[in-house]
């Protein structure tokens, strides 16, 4: 994982900055999350599956980790002081509503069928997309 690397300025402010607190959330949901749907050492794996009224698509969460979590990211518009939000930060600004809309999604079928190891795992995505939004609307806002 790269992400402490190409975003070193980022993790000497102080662990209660909005960037900082993003990034060491983005972290540990990146390891916590992604990868569940593999049982490894006796873990029962954990997943669920839906069908999305938004999209149309069959969706598992799983999938959903993959595409977007699973990446490195790095603060350009912190790490270079940008005085508008970056094409990267508009982009995740569209991108977070669309995964909060598929996890609301996700959950239902979840509550559903009582999978409460995935109900904890949307949890703390919601959380990390409200950080996520946050690290960006604070950095534009000053």
């Amino acid at each position: 994982m790269k992400v402490r690397k190409l975003n070193h300025q980022i993790f000497e402010l102080p662990s209660n900055h909005p960037a900082r607190a993003f990034l060491e959330e983005f972290i540990e949901c990146r390891t916590e999350c992604v990868g569940r749907e593999i049982a490894l050492s006796g873990d029962t794996p954990v997943d669920q599956e839906w069908f999305s009224r938004i999209d149309g698509k069959h969706w598992l969460f799983s999938n959903l980790m993959y595409k977007y979590i699973s990446f490195d990211i790095q603060l350009d518009g912190w790490l270079t002081g940008a005085p508008t939000l970056t094409d990267s930060e508009r982009y995740d600004l569209e991108m977070i509503p669309v995964v909060r809309g598929l996890l609301l999604e996700c959950r239902e079928e979840a509550i559903r069928h009582k999978n409460d190891s995935v109900l904890e795992l949307i949890s703390r995505v919601e959380h990390l997309l409200w950080l996520w939004e946050n690290c960006i609307h604070s950095r534009v806002s000053n």
